[in-house]
């Protein structure tokens, strides 16, 4: 079920990588979420990981590197703040009470802070 490499050893295409991905968190019962490449408001890439995979409390975030074995600049930068969470949060909103939503990324504490 690994992502065939060719005769000629060729690094799996970004494709193959995808399906194989999906095998694998199918197997296994993870929540998955794919990402079209995200862009920032001027048309960017964004960096974000393409995947996001849930399971059983386990939050994962899945860049696939260059066939280097690199990650884009936004994409590192991403990586680099992810690895420094400590705690994941959800926050609802209602769409007529939006100031919570302020107070919550006005700081690190946001609307643990009454």
């Amino acid at each position: 079920m690994s992502p065939r490499r060719s005769q000629s050893h060729r690094s799996p295409s970004r494709t193959e990588i995808e399906h194989y991905i999906a095998e694998l968190v199918e197997l296994w019962g993870w929540r998955h979420h794919r990402t079209s490449p995200s862009l920032t408001r001027a048309g960017y890439a964004d960096g974000f990981p393409g995947d996001v995979l849930l399971r059983e409390g386990r939050l994962i975030f899945l860049a696939i590197a260059t066939p280097r074995g690199l990650l884009t600049p936004p994409t590192a930068a991403w990586a680099k703040e992810l690895e420094q969470v400590v705690a994941v949060e959800i926050f609802v909103i209602q769409r007529d009470e939006l100031r919570p939503l302020a107070r919550a990324l006005q700081t690190p504490e946001g609307a643990r802070r009454r």
